[in-house]
């Protein structure tokens, strides 16, 4: 995705090249997300079990992610 962005900004890929694809691939996300949430629901007794540190990490790591992309944001528009 990264690269799909810098080559649409780079204009070495031209928007209309991937709109199909992606109009097909937004419209159909939810479809996506079924084999994920069913695998899920097999293992609610693992999950169950190890809540706490699942919370916590997912806690930690978003917060961790606000503030790195705070700060690097802070830091361009200084830059700029």
């Amino acid at each position: 995705m990264l690269l799909l962005t810098l080559f649409l900004k780079l204009k070495w890929i031209k928007l209309e090249w991937v709109k199909g694809l992606s109009d097909f691939l937004v419209a159909n996300l939810g479809f996506f997300f079924i084999p994920p949430g069913v695998a899920l629901m097999l293992y609610f007794d693992i999950i169950e079990a190890q809540l706490l540190p699942i919370v916590t990490a997912t806690v930690i790591s978003t917060l961790l992610v606000l503030i790195v992309t705070g700060w690097i944001h802070q830091l361009i528009r200084k830059i700029k």
